[in-house]
């Protein structure tokens, strides 16, 4: 629980950090290349963007907000795609920077399939507690219910 603890705190900072260290690592350190510093003022913002969306859609999860913990899946996922992005602060290749972008779509599509699959869970539990509830079909021995409406 405490690094799933640890990793739900780290998002809300890795979200400025790792387009900042995109920005100053590879574009001015590391780089030398006054286009790549140019390329990286338009990318580093669409990924802050990006990653508070990833980071939304987490935080709409409930069991994340009630425990203030990811998954265990959300755990491997941040944890290969926030080193990928370290990665590609130190090295200057395409290769990481199209991993480091199959990885963030992979993390957008499973973060809204944990949402729906939580919410329809949660939807099925409430639907299954309320019709237990009521049932269905009357039952013979009960006596009919009149409804009377006095003025």
């Amino acid at each position: 629980m405490l690094v799933r603890r640890g990793f739900y705190w780290a998002q809300f900072g890795a979200v400025i950090v790792l387009p900042l260290w995109l920005l100053i690592g590879r574009g001015l350190v590391f780089s030398g290349s006054g286009w790549a510093f140019v390329m990286l003022l338009i990318v580093a913002p669409i990924l802050f963007v990006y990653m508070g969306l990833i980071l939304g859609l987490t935080l709409a999860r409930k069991s994340v907000r009630a425990t203030k913990a990811v998954s265990w899946i959300d755990v491997a996922l941040l944890a290969v795609w926030w080193l990928v992005l370290i990665a590609a602060g130190f090295v200057r290749n395409d290769g990481i920077a199209a991993i480091a972008i199959l990885i963030s779509i992979g993390a957008f599509w499973l973060q809204l399939w944990q949402l729906i699959r939580e919410t329809r869970d949660r939807f099925n539990a409430a639907t299954a507690r309320l019709t237990d509830s009521y049932p269905v079909t009357p039952n013979p021995d009960d006596p009919p219910r009149i409804i009377r409406i006095d003025q």
